[in-house]
């Protein structure tokens, strides 16, 4: 009887030791599932931000544009109307000059 109770202890050892082994590799499984899911947040979080900063670029880039046609614009009016004033006292000239023929 002896060695009935021995063998039985041994084998619920053995038994328990088991489903240690079962309950770490459910756990490193879990672990691991748990890293690749963090990972994956990590890199799309990542992507994220690069399409923000590239989309940033965009934007910083056409706000440029805008500020370099508005001096194009502002230069163009400011030539004009110095033409403008350059031909009024061309004209003023001209007149002068014929008031005195």
């Amino acid at each position: 009887a002896g060695v009935v109770l021995e063998r039985d202890a041994l084998v619920g050892m053995m038994k328990g030791e088991e489903e240690d082994a079962d309950a770490l590799r459910l756990a490193l499984s879990d672990a691991r599932a748990a890293g690749e899911l963090a990972e994956a947040r990590h890199l799309a979080e990542h992507e994220a931000l690069g399409e923000e900063v590239e989309e940033g670029r965009k934007g910083a880039a056409a706000l440029r544009q805008e500020v370099s046609d508005a001096r194009a614009q502002a230069e163009a009016r400011h030539l004009t109307e110095e033409a403008l004033r350059n031909a009024v006292e061309e004209g003023r000239k001209e007149g002068a000059a014929r008031a005195e023929e």
